[in-house]
């Protein structure tokens, strides 16, 4: 079977790699939402109408629409007009049509947004024949080369389905992104690759050989790191550096005599800890204020 090409291609980096990343289309979502709001603004106000003019039909049994559910609807079918019931239905299926649209926009407002290194990774991908091969895109969703999906622009509007493993917090974003893509750097300049066939194309003054996600065995510089590990690693070292604050605290009131010092010592850790819980977790305010006065309470009685 051929390899796949263009969107089947692109399709199986983000499944394969995670990187199902897409527009959200917040501006249109709430335009097209707007509308369907103005509609039903219309379809009321005539609604309105029309109770007003049967009410004043006192000839007629349409006045006692407003009080009597199945006079008014069973009207059309007993050739008494019916337009108010019809109004009603027409009502009915537009507030099903403005509520799905908006419990769907809400759902999908309710993603993660999508990384910028994640991004800048499907943008290298599509663009340099040293990754995937390259996906040389025609449309104008995708086009070469500036890929308006997912230019800077358009970065804001940019949501994932995958659901990152480990904690979100501020230390792991940092962790994981900006400082392991800087040591990942460094190290891949000492990984041992294979050279033959880049050797022999260089000799014969031909272009590398492009790796592809359907071919493995062809080589390339799109190097591949499982998220969970790196979160649990990163989830590991934040759990020992937020539990150090409270050993070293007690350590150092050790070795201070005077109260003071051991009053400004314990301000000092105390301010360290709470800070560490901040960055380190996703825990609310007041249970930093628990955990805080928890660790208070237990340094004190050492004083």
């Amino acid at each position: 079977m051929s390899p796949p090409q263009g969107y089947s291609k692109l399709a199986h980096l983000m499944v394969d790699e995670d990187y199902l990343i897409f527009r959200q289309f917040k501006v249109q979502s709430s335009r097209d939402l707007l509308f369907l709001q103005a509609e039903l603004v219309k379809l009321e106000e005539e609604y309105t109408e029309i109770c007003q003019r049967d009410r004043r039909n006192s000839e007629k049994e349409s006045e006692l629409y407003e009080f009597d559910w199945e006079l008014v609807s069973t009207s059309k079918t007993r050739g008494c007009g019916g337009e108010q019931w019809d109004k009603a239905l027409e009502i009915r299926d537009k507030l099903k049509e403005y509520y799905e649209s908006m419990s769907r926009f809400s759902k999908i407002l309710g993603r993660s947004p999508a990384r910028p290194r994640d991004v800048e990774m499907l943008r290298e991908c599509m663009l340099r024949p040293d990754l995937i091969g390259g996906i040389a895109f025609l449309g104008k969703d995708l086009g070469l080369p500036e890929i308006p999906v997912y230019d800077k622009e358009s970065m804001p509007d940019l949501i994932t389905l995958t659901d990152r493993a480990g904690e979100n917090d501020l230390f792991t974003r940092v962790m994981a992104g900006p400082v392991f893509h800087a040591g990942e750097k460094l190290l891949r300049q000492f990984k041992v690759r294979k050279t033959v066939r880049a050797s022999h194309n260089a000799h014969n003054n031909q272009k590398p050989i492009p790796s592809d996600v359907e071919n493995p065995s062809q080589e390339g510089n799109l190097f591949r790191y499982s998220d969970t590990h790196i979160k649990k690693a990163v989830d590991i070292f934040a759990t020992m550096l937020a539990s150090t604050s409270p050993l070293i605290s007690t350590i150092a009131l050790f070795f201070v005599q005077d109260l003071g010092r051991r009053l400004a010592v314990l301000c000092a850790f105390t301010m360290m800890f709470s800070m560490s819980l901040a960055i380190v977790t996703n825990a609310r305010r007041v249970e930093i204020f628990a955990c805080t006065a928890a660790e208070c309470k237990w340094l004190v009685p050492s004083m």
